[in-house]
């Protein structure tokens, strides 16, 4: 059902018998996670500065205004070289949104996007009752490993680079 180019819903009765009318909206909100809000086209990655350790160096990300595969694109850009093939065919989906009809298939084609073809993405989810713990589990496994200390920031770095470490992060 079209309504002015709208897709229209059915209705929905809710227990109190009254009805709910939806339109596109329902359908359309996810397709935002895709679209910059500035509308223009992809960024260009940063350079590397050479000075600095793979994982401190500068990320372009605006979390607010930026799309979902500018945001992983960015977040890979600012892994080792060696380790971005391997990232991007395991992407994972965790929490809520993953919950969202087409967001696997939607995501790999995006990332398609903002990737070179010979990089392989292959995007997965796990069952709905793992997805909502995902990210915490993940990130104290992560926590306890070896080379991931290795990443953290130590006082010496602190003292020497500051705020500065965390400006690239953000930027």
């Amino acid at each position: 059902n079209f309504i002015n180019n709208v897709i229209k819903l059915p209705d929905y009765e809710l227990p109190d018998g009254s009805m709910v009318t939806y339109f596109d909206e329902l359908c359309t909100g996810p397709e935002k996670l895709f679209m910059p809000a500035d509308g223009k086209s992809p960024k260009q990655a940063p350079r590397a500065d050479p000075a600095l350790p793979a994982h401190i160096q500068a990320v372009d990300i605006d979390v607010e205004n930026d799309s979902l595969q500018e945001i992983v694109r960015a977040s890979v850009l600012g892994c080792d070289v060696d380790c971005r093939k391997e990232i991007m065919s395991n992407v994972m989906l965790v929490g809520g949104g993953s919950l969202i009809d087409g967001m696997q298939q939607r995501l790999a084609d995006e990332l398609k996007t903002v990737f070179p073809d010979n990089v392989k993405v292959k995007t997965s989810v796990q069952l709905p009752l793992e997805r909502t713990n995902a990210a915490w589990i993940g990130g104290s496994i992560l926590s306890i490993c070896g080379s991931f200390q290795q990443m953290w920031i130590s006082k010496k770095e602190w003292l020497e680079y500051g705020d500065i470490l965390f400006d690239h992060r953000l930027k």
